[in-house]
């Protein structure tokens, strides 16, 4: 979680000295003290005038050899990482590529399909056409006959 504090400019000054010879950042330097005043619980809210202890050191300096074994570890991960990033990013264009052919087939298939609607409806009509000209005409009525009977007299 992240804070925000006001301090004055003297413990401002203060905080980054003692950082500086404890041979980490002023953050990690904060975060260490709060940590120490909580465990210990010599520091509560409201008792000012308690102080709260001085936070460890950040890291051995006699370990040295050990970071540079961290740091060669952390190194052949970066490089591992960054080939398995470009394994990805090569996926990511293949896709991309064929993401762009399902477009372009899918703008194809709907031409297609709005010709055939076209072309449907354009039967549809050609059928209404003829149905037109199939139907007879229409006949007035004699009392008794129906107009499909015309042919009987």
């Amino acid at each position: 979680m992240r804070l925000n504090i006001t301090i004055d400019d003297d413990q401002a000054a203060a905080v980054a000295e003692r950082a500086t010879e404890a041979h980490c950042t002023r953050v990690e330097w904060i975060r260490r003290a709060v940590s120490a005043a909580l465990d210990t619980g010599l520091y509560r809210i409201g008792t000012l005038d308690v102080p709260a202890p001085v936070p460890a050191p950040c890291g051995d300096v006699q370990n040295i050899d050990d970071l540079h074994t961290q740091i060669d570890g952390l190194r052949a991960a970066i490089d591992t990482l960054k080939g398995e990033n470009l394994m990805l990013e090569q996926d990511r264009t293949e896709a991309l590529l064929r993401v762009s052919e399902g477009e372009k087939e899918i703008a194809i298939l709907n031409r297609l399909l709005t010709e055939k609607r076209d072309e449907v409806s354009w039967l549809r009509g050609q059928v209404a056409l003829l149905n037109d000209k199939l139907t007879p005409p229409a006949l007035p009525e004699r009392a008794g006959h129906r107009w499909w009977k015309f042919w009987k007299k």
